[in-house]
């Protein structure tokens, strides 16, 4: 009975932080999109377009990986917002900014990583009812 609650608990978990992963992914992409396009002359910048185009293929990395494993996509993600804020940091010295762009993957990497804890206790309740 526990072990089928603990089952729909940590796949609910994990289907949040799919849809939360996936939707900051989208904004953050239109996001950045609209930053390089609209908001700086980005050629002029250290690094130019390079630096958007590695940002979006990390984002990227880390909505895939949400998608296939848990763990290290909670890792990912909570390394994508230290970066979000550190980018965030270096262009606007906003926290509120970071607020809307990084909050999101803390708060889905923290969902991945408790839905594989979850996950890991359900298969030694497994391991110690088999013997």
């Amino acid at each position: 009975m526990v072990t089928i609650n603990r089952n729909r608990i940590a796949k609910g978990i994990r289907i949040s932080g799919r849809i939360i992963a996936s939707l900051e992914t989208a904004f953050f992409i239109v996001w950045l999109t609209a930053f390089t396009f609209f908001g700086a002359n980005v050629s002029q910048m250290p690094f130019g377009p390079f630096k958007y185009v590695l940002s979006l293929f990390i984002v990227l990395l880390g909505f895939f990986l949400a998608w296939r494993r848990d763990l290290p996509a909670g890792v990912f993600l909570l390394m994508i917002s230290a970066g979000t804020g550190a980018f965030v940091y270096h262009i606007s010295y906003s926290f509120n900014a970071w607020l809307i762009l990084g909050l999101p993957f803390v708060i889905a990497g923290v969902l991945f990583i408790s839905s594989w804890l979850l996950s890991i206790k359900q298969g030694s309740l497994r391991e110690e009812s088999s013997h």
